[in-house]
Formats: C-alpha cells, structure tokens, sequence
C-alpha cells in the first residue's frame, strides 16, 4: 500500500467511504479509492499512523497534557487484537435460589424444591426443607398472587367501559342512606343490558341482601364499602356468570348463624368469580358456596366471621379456592363439608396457595365428607386445633369422605396435630380412605410457599364490632 499520510483533518468515516480527495500537503488520495484495494486494511492502518503521531507530537509535553492525563506516553492499542468486553454479572445456578425470609418480600421466584416421595405418610416431617410446589396448582406462587389478598388500597381505575355506575340508580354511598333499592336496580338493569356494574368510592348501606345474576360487578378497591346494617340479611347473592370484584364488604355481628343469608357473600351458581374483596365481620361465613359449581375464589382477604371462613357445601364441585388469606374466622377457616341432610357430596374442589391465619375455633383446612378434593401449597398458622384434617365428621353428621389429596403445605403452631384423618366415630390417624398425604412440613417460611408476604396489620376484629369475643365457634360468646 502506498498511501503516505502526514495530516489528519480527514474524518475517518468520509475516508472508510471513499469520500475525502486531498490531504493538507494537498497531495491526492483518490487514486486509492475503488481501486480493490481493502478498504478496511487501510482505515486500520490510517487509525495506527494516525495514533502513532500523536503519541510522537505528545512526547515532549509536560505529564499533565499527556495521553490520558496521566504521568507520560500511554502505549498504543493493537487494533489487531479485540479488546475484551466487560464481563456480565455471572448467573445463578439453577436451584440456588434462596427461600426469602419471613417478612420479606421475595423478588424472585422461590426455587422449587425436590418432589417428596409419593404415599401414606405418618406424622408429617418436621424439617426445614421449603415445602414443594409441584402439583396441579401454579409453581410460581408469585403468579398467583402477588401482593397481599384483599380490595385494593389507594388505588381507583375509574369507571370500566360499558358499565353503569350505581350512582345513576340513586345510591347514595354517604354511610347512612339506605341504598339496598338502589343497588339491586343498577344490578337489575345491568343484566337487562349486557353491561357490568360499578360502584364508585363510597359507604353504601343496605338493610337487605342483594342478588347477582347474569353480572360483572367491581368497585374502586377499599374505598367502596357495602355495609350490611342487618346481619341476617347481610349477604351478596351470585347466581351463574356473575362477578364480585375489587371492594369490600362489613357487617357487625354479635351472634353466629348458620343461615345463607348470613354470610359476606353466597355463591349459588356456576362460572362465578369473586376476587380481591375483603369481608369484613359475616355473622355465618365470609365467602358460601352452596351447590356452586365451576367457581373461582381468588386473592380475597376473608376476616373476622362468626362461622367458617370460606366455606363449600351442598354439592359445591370443581371450584377452585387460590390465593386468599382467612384470618380469625370463628370456627374452620376453610370447609368442605358434605352433611347427611344434604345428600349431596362435593367434589373436585380445589385449595391453593391459601393462608388459614389464627382462626378462634376449629381447623384451619377441614375436609368433612369431601370425595376427590385437594388441599396443596397452602399455609396453616396458629389453628386453635389441627392444622388440616379430612375424613368424616360423625358429630357434625357428614358423610364419609375419601381419596382427598393433601400435599406441599406449611402448617406452624397449631394446637394439635398438623394433618390428620378423621374417622367415623372421631378417631385419628394420618392415613386411610383413601387420602393421598404427601411432602407436608411443620417448618418453613410462609412467603416461600405463598409467593408474597401474609398481611401483618390487619384490623382487628374487635375494632368491627366492640362486643366481639373469639374462642367458642358455637356462636354462645361471639357478642352478646
């Protein structure tokens, strides 16, 4: 090559591109371009001469005005060698995620930990190995929930498209009207218009229960409240294809009941939906599913009920309870319950990635009559008696349940025993009829089954109703 360059006000770009003509000498370069000379052989030879005479007009410089502004002549980079980029931050080993400590939400996804050996266990592990997440239910707890159970708090989405609001119905939402009228008329109307239903920010009182059919209705979070001002007459009534979401519910209850209409919210139909709501006080249970079939009862905070929290009876099959969090519920916080005087079984019925959270009386997860259910990845602290149970209830006059399944759950601090069968007659064991009991531990972290952190100030019970007393689930002392 014999291009000779003694100048450089020539931009290496224009001379990549062929498009420069003279140096400063004024001596012509065009004669090397498109000749087939390599193009990129030749920038690379430019670039070397170039930095070389730099370096030489530096040399007699003070060491302040060096190349690089240190203390002398820096030595010229081979253009030949690729320089190394900078190493990316190494990878974590598959299966090195740590289990989060309690009180800490994780950011990551708890790792999955070994299947436990399949079959009849005895007494359920006390180790510290993190309860499995395999099974039927997600094994990415995060995808299940990722923020504590519940209505939303502080936040207001406005009104959905197509829906109308009940304030065009009359509801007042100002704590001290009735708006039982109102609120049953937007619902009524909604479901002759193929339209969902909101309820705006507001105290909405109602002295009657309310029915549901046919209907999608969401509210802004906590701050639309439905307060029941008749505690048997209390309950939000969901017949097929409806939809309770994003509000919250409350009720002051001195007395237990074991009435339907008691209850937060009674679930008769099937394809129904009732997520992020919190029940606030239910003089029976929180959430009901009577004869429902097919329903999905997810991410709810349930607190406070005079009787079971989120209770399934009357042939409830194939619903799925995922995500929600039950705390101080009077009796179980969560049943599946088959009596006698029913004649119908439930079954299929599915508990997830739930937290029982110390309920007042009773168990946390009871199977009573159940066939073919299953309790998995779900969290039992603080039952005032066993941790989960399935089986037969002859007290309470169940019919025998059989091949349930109860897998993958943490059960800490119960007062008896962490899972149990139950026979007829009322004796115990840890296996039989059929139940498939498997990778159960009394030790771990809640978060690292649940997949977020259980709620750590929630309003007391007492604060709903002043005259609340926890501790019978029979009703005798819940209030006066």
């Amino acid at each position: 090559m014999s291009t000779t360059i003694t100048s450089y006000s020539t931009n290496p770009v224009d001379y990549l591109n062929g498009t420069y003509a003279t140096n400063q000498s004024g001596s012509s370069n065009a004669t090397n371009q498109g000749s087939g000379n390599n193009v990129i052989d030749e920038l690379i030879q430019f670039l070397e001469t170039l930095l070389s005479e730099m370096i030489g007009q530096d040399s007699g410089s003070s060491s302040s005005g060096g190349m690089g502004g240190g203390g002398g002549q820096q030595p010229a980079p081979s253009f030949s060698t690729p320089q190394p980029a900078m190493s990316a931050a190494p990878t974590p080993s598959t299966g090195t995620t740590s289990t989060p400590a309690t009180g800490t939400t994780p950011t990551s996804t708890p790792a999955t930990s070994a299947t436990p050996t399949s079959g009849t266990s005895t007494t359920p592990a006390s180790s510290n190995t993190t309860p499995s997440t395999t099974g039927t239910g997600s094994s990415n707890p995060s995808a299940v929930s990722s923020g504590a159970p519940g209505a939303s708090v502080g936040t207001n989405a406005g009104q959905p498209a197509n829906s109308i609001s009940v304030a065009d119905y009359g509801a007042k939402g100002d704590g001290s009207t009735d708006d039982t009228q109102a609120l049953q008329s937007a619902f009524n109307a909604a479901a002759a218009q193929g339209k969902s239903v909101y309820i705006p920010p507001g105290t909405y009182n109602h002295s009657g229960t309310l029915s549901v059919n046919g209907v999608n209705v969401s509210g802004a979070g906590s701050q639309s409240k439905l307060v029941a001002t008749n505690p048997d007459e209390e309950t939000i009534k969901l017949g097929s294809n409806s939809s309770l979401s994003n509000l919250e519910t409350s009720v002051s209850a001195g007395n237990r009941s074991s009435q339907p209409d008691a209850a937060a919210i009674d679930v008769t139909g099937s394809n129904v939906s009732v997520s992020h709501v919190t029940t606030l006080g239910a003089a029976s249970n929180g959430i009901r599913l009577d004869g429902a079939t097919n329903a999905k009862i997810s991410g709810n905070l349930v607190q406070g009920s005079n009787a079971d929290g989120i209770a399934l009876m009357n042939g409830s099959s194939n619903n799925t309870i995922d995500g929600n969090e039950v705390y101080q519920a009077g009796d179980d916080s969560y049943s599946d319950d088959s009596y006698t005087f029913d004649g119908k079984q439930d079954s299929g019925n599915v508990f997830s990635h739930d937290l029982s959270l110390a309920n007042s009386y009773g168990r946390s997860f009871a199977l009573m009559g159940a066939s073919g259910d299953t309790i998995e990845n779900s969290v039992s602290d603080g039952s005032k008696w066993m941790g989960i149970v399935a089986g037969t209830d002859s007290n309470s006059r169940t019919l025998t349940g059989s091949n349930d399944t109860i897998k993958n759950n943490l059960v800490m601090n119960a007062n008896g025993d962490a899972v149990d069968v139950m026979g007829a007659g009322g004796s115990l064991s840890q296996g039989g009829a059929g139940m498939n009991i498997s990778g159960n531990s009394t030790s771990g972290s809640e978060a690292s089954v649940l997949g977020f952190d259980p709620v750590t100030n929630l309003t007391d019970r007492s604060k709903i109703n002043s005259s609340y007393i926890a501790g019978t689930g029979d009703g005798a002392h819940n209030g006066s």
